[in-house]
Order: structure tokens, then sequence, then C-alpha cells
């Protein structure tokens, strides 16, 4: 759940994961806190919730010494409701030099500044967590979830060799085949190239549809109805191009103007020919 919480906040608040997570490691242990048990309060936040709270002692750095004082704390429902109103907490005037800030260090020092915490090393605890636990890889999360609301899946024209790199003189990451799918993420863009994501893997590529990409699908699904030899040409007696069984799936991309044959992109993105015919082939 805190995982969870934290890289929605950034969708939901603006505020980083990592901030988010670090918070809840420093004000409750990950949720073990009495507080934390007794309230599901996570961070630490005074006040009441919908009326509800818990008075328990706090320690407070005043006047240069450390004090105890008993202060009311927001009872909540269960946890994700800490999780939620910490982000609502936060959109207050004074934090909002912290949203949208996507450095955690600008963020912690952000928070101290503006007196979330009486703490005089609270940043530097923050930042302390963030690095040991790794917590910025939950920015990266939440970072590429906010730009892959911008991708597309397009479609490859041609045997497509994309970049380790924002650049054609960087190592080839992977190949992508013509007609397969892949998708461009237009909100991550360098140079002039686009993020290009297909299997899993994660490359560069120049986004022009006119050159390298269909922006729709190009192909119709079909299936084979029975055994099918598809040939290289128009013609019968040309060469097998590749064989398909019965009930196999291949992808069809155009009815030939002359001959009336299909045209078909098969395994590995070979191209055969078959006649347009329900004794071949049969859209799926």
């Amino acid at each position: 759940m805190f995982k969870k919480g934290s890289v929605d906040s950034w969708d939901k608040h603006s505020v980083l994961p990592s901030i988010t997570g670090a918070q809840a490691v420093l004000e409750s242990g990950w949720g073990t806190s009495q507080l934390s048990t007794m309230a599901h309060n996570l961070f630490g936040v005074k006040g009441t919730y919908n009326g509800s709270f818990v008075t328990m002692p706090t320690q407070e750095y005043v006047n240069g010494k450390w004090i105890t004082i008993d202060a009311q704390f927001r009872k909540y429902p269960s946890k994700n409701e800490s999780m939620t109103d910490h982000g609502d907490f936060l959109q207050k005037s004074r934090y909002q030099d912290l949203i949208g800030e996507t450095d955690y260090v600008k963020a912690a020092n952000y928070l101290q500044k503006a007196g979330y915490a009486t703490d005089p090393d609270y940043a530097k605890k923050l930042v302390s967590i963030i690095e040991a636990r790794g917590l910025t890889a939950w920015d990266q999360e939440a970072f590429d979830i906010a730009s892959l609301k911008n991708a597309k899946w397009r479609y490859a024209r041609e045997t497509l060799n994309i970049r380790s790199a924002a650049s054609w003189d960087s190592s080839i990451a992977f190949k992508i085949t013509p007609y397969y799918a892949a998708q461009l993420n237009y909100g991550k863009q360098e140079n002039g190239f686009i993020e290009v994501i297909y299997q899993g893997k994660r490359g560069w590529y120049k986004p022009s549809l006119s050159l390298y990409w269909y922006d729709k699908n190009p192909t119709t699904k079909y299936v084979t109805t029975n055994n099918v030899n598809f040939r290289t040409a128009e013609k019968w007696d040309s060469p097998v191009a590749q064989s398909k069984k019965a009930g196999e799936s291949v992808l069809v991309l155009r009815k030939m103007p002359k001959s009336g044959w299909l045209e078909v992109v098969l395994t590995n993105s070979v191209i055969g020919y078959i006649p347009d015919s329900p004794n071949y082939v049969k859209k799926s």
C-alpha cells in the first residue's frame, strides 16, 4: 500500500513518491508506530479528520531543545485515508514550492522550510531515507506512468533499428519488424527522437508517421481454414513463402488489385500470398 499510495501521490497531488515514502518511514516506521496502529495516521498530521482525533505525547524542537507535549492527531478509518489526506494536506499554500518539484533534495528542504516538522534535521533525515532505500525508483515509476498517458500504439512500416539513446549514432537496442505494434511515448522526447516501448523493452526512434510508422493497424486479422502453403508471389507455381496449419492466425495487408489474391504478413513478418477464398482463409 505504501508504494502504491506514494506513486499515486504524484498523479493525484504532484508530490514526489520518494518524499511521501520517506515521510511514512520517518513518521510511522512504515506503519508500526503507536499513532499509526491506533489512528492509522502515517504522517503525524495534527488536528482532526471528520471530527476524529487521538491525543498523544509528541516531541517538538522548541528554542533549541526537545520538549514533550500532548497534541491532537488526526484519526483515520484506515491507512488509505491517511495517504490521501497527506496529499491533500500538502496542497496548502505554504507548501506550494513542494508541489511538482522533481528533485527530492529540494522537495525535502521545501518541506522543512514550510514548517512541516520542528526537527532541524528533518530534511536531512528524509534525504537519507530516500537514498538508503532507493526510493527514487518510485519517482521514476511515477514519471513513467505520467508520461505514458501520452503514449500511442503505432505500427512499424519497415524493420526499425530502435536506438539505445536519442541519436542515430547510438547502438541498436532492439529491432521491430514490419507491421508489429509498439508504443510511442509522446511524453518523452529528446533531440527529435521519441521513446519507443516494445515487448517490455525501451529505446529511441524518430516519431515520423509518414516515414517509419503507421498511425493505425494496416492489417486485418484472418484465420486459416485449411492447411495452407502461402506463396511468394500471386501465382500457385511460385515458391512457398510459409506454411500454416488450419486455425492459425495471419495478418492480411491488402487485396491485390489485379489478381485478387491477398497479401499476408506471416511469422517473422514474412510476406506471402493466397487467393481470397474461404477455402484458405477467412476474417477472424
